[in-house]
């Protein structure tokens, strides 16, 4: 047995016993309903402070969903898109799905939604990528649009090998 093992224990029996007398004890004049009370107003307050500095009460400007009409492929039909953001914790993400798409270019899609890559948004500008050929990697729709209230104003990038089209592309935000 260590010399000091003995006054170690000694030394932990005292502060227990000392921790004992000094634990709250509630006393005849309601100090513990008071301190009791004091706490979810304590908690309520914090909890409205947290959530004011969060901007939990402004949404963003981008969440929701956005549409647009636009010629599609070599322009034989048109094709109807909607992007779907969701905007948490300064990230932007989100969705790019063609709701109606010429037969031909459907059958040569496969799918009819992407998610959406390199999303970044700051300043109004937004711009992101969208695979419509994940197969092909190179083979993608390059958007650089700018925020107008409640439209997405910019171009539209159709890069694949046989062509490199430019044109301009604007989305509504729906309802």
């Amino acid at each position: 047995m260590r010399p000091f093992a003995k006054s170690n224990q000694h030394e932990r029996a005292r502060s227990e016993a000392l921790e004992r007398k000094t634990r709250f004890k509630p006393d005849v004049h309601g100090d513990a309903v008071g301190a009791i009370m004091k706490l979810p107003i304590l908690a309520a307050s914090l909890a409205l402070i947290l959530i004011t500095l969060a901007g939990c009460g402004k949404p963003s400007p981008l969440a929701g969903r956005w549409t647009t009409t636009q010629p599609f492929g070599d322009a034989s039909g048109m094709a109807t898109a909607e992007l779907a953001f969701v905007h948490t914790n300064g990230a932007v993400s989100g969705t790019f799905t063609f709701k109606t798409l010429p037969e031909e270019a459907r059958k040569e899609l496969g799918s009819l939604a992407f998610q959406l890559e390199q999303v970044r948004f700051a300043d109004g500008q937004l711009s992101f990528v969208v695979p419509i050929a994940p197969t092909q990697p190179k083979e993608c729709l390059l958007f650089n649009l700018h925020l107008d209230e409640n439209r997405l104003k910019g171009t539209l990038k159709e890069n694949n090998p046989e062509s490199e089209k430019l044109g301009p592309v604007e989305f509504k935000k729906e309802p």
